[in-house]
């Protein structure tokens, strides 16, 4: 047979071990544990489960009995509405800032802390364009380091630098998704970028 950890995703085991190890050493019931975990059709399936430890002769964990539910809609459900009250409350934020701004510099800076608060992104910038160099320069940003505006600055940005999200965004004037991982536009800068763990650009 298989244990639970067989069935737990695998970036989500070392959390799931670390409660089932203080339920045992505690030897105290672990509650509403929640989990992605995958079906015997192998999807994938949120689970809210609790369980208590059970004891042998020698008052050692030897197992546990428990309860499992399947809350996969539930979430679902949670996770539609949170994404609802998060795009109206950035509508209204943004409303806001808008009317209030006082500078150009201003406004720029407090959309890109509303992308990062609010929308959940790591990081926000903004950039204007040089008509005579072709480059972007930042004007304002947004989260967690400020030296990441040099490397979008040398190889991200520049109009001669090939289809770039930048440039592919200003030319079609339309919003460009790309995986960082698998294109190789950020080749040149992949060790900065992908040590921070951004995956994907927008």
């Amino acid at each position: 047979g298989k244990s639970l950890l067989d069935l737990i995703q695998e970036n989500d085991i070392a959390n799931v071990e670390e409660i089932l190890t203080y339920s045992a050493e505690a030897k105290e019931p672990f509650v509403e544990m929640e989990s992605v975990v995958f079906h015997q059709q192998r999807h994938e399936v949120v689970m809210d489960m609790s369980g208590t430890p059970i004891l042998d002769e020698q008052d050692r964990v030897c197992g546990y009995r428990g309860i499992g539910r399947d809350i996969t809609e539930r979430k679902l459900v949670e996770d539609e509405f949170i994404k609802a009250k998060n795009s109206l409350q950035m509508r209204n934020r943004f409303n806001h800032t808008l009317v209030h701004s006082t500078s150009e510099l201003e406004l720029f800076t407090e959309i890109c802390q509303l992308m990062v608060e609010i929308a959940g992104y790591c990081f926000a910038w903004v950039g204007l364009l040089n008509d005579t160099t072709q480059d972007v320069k930042p004007v304002a940003h947004f989260g967690e380091e400020e030296e990441h505006l040099a490397l979008i600055n040398s190889t991200w940005v520049n109009l001669d630098s090939g289809e770039a999200p930048t440039m592919t965004a200003i030319r079609t004037e339309k919003p460009v998704v790309q995986n960082i991982w698998e294109n190789f536009i950020f080749q040149l800068g992949e060790q900065t970028t992908l040590i921070r763990n951004y995956v994907s650009t927008l």
